[in-house]
């Protein structure tokens, strides 16, 4: 999990880090519900302005733990490397995009059971296909909500609702 994290903050400084004369970068996060786990956890991530139009959304899902048994657990870890589209602009300040991209997601299962120690990791790929919405206020925060379906892999629903500050 260390390594894993490690990882995709290397992935996000050097992503952030790519230079461009007029780039609009935000960072924040949320809260997200996966229907397939049927959990609640936090979201963390970017939106870099690669044109106009379209911006990528790299992001990472941390999941609550969920106790199997008495003494084993599974937590939960997603990333995604999504891509938006600015669709419709409502009153300047108010954007409607579809959202495509990879979905990464990790489960491991931790514990023991009548002196027999459980321990599994799966990790599998899946496809991400959604609609989101971003409202930009007067200062550098906007608010933002997203339902997406991941596809092949895990096949869960997401809904995440949160807050970006831009630079």
């Amino acid at each position: 999990m260390k390594h894993t994290l490690l990882y995709f903050c290397l992935l996000f400084s050097v992503f952030f880090a790519l230079p461009t004369a007029n780039a609009q970068i935000q960072l924040g996060g949320g809260l997200t519900f996966g229907t397939g786990i049927s959990k609640l956890g936090l979201n963390l991530r970017g939106t870099y302005e690669i044109n106009e139009k379209i911006l990528a959304a790299p992001g990472v899902n941390f999941f609550f733990k969920d106790k199997i048994l008495s003494d084993v657990s599974a937590s939960y870890f997603s990333v995604d490397l999504d891509g938006r589209y600015q669709l419709i602009t409502i009153a300047e300040d108010i954007h409607v995009y579809p959202v495509a991209g990879l979905n990464i997601f990790n489960v491991k299962i931790d514990g023991s059971t009548t002196g027999i120690r459980v321990r599994d990791n799966g990790l599998t790929v899946g496809l991400n296909l959604g609609l989101g919405a971003q409202i930009e206020t007067l200062t550098s925060l906007s608010y933002f909500g997203e339902f997406k379906v991941t596809v092949g892999g895990i096949d869960q629903s997401t809904i995440t609702a949160g807050v970006l500050y831009g630079f």
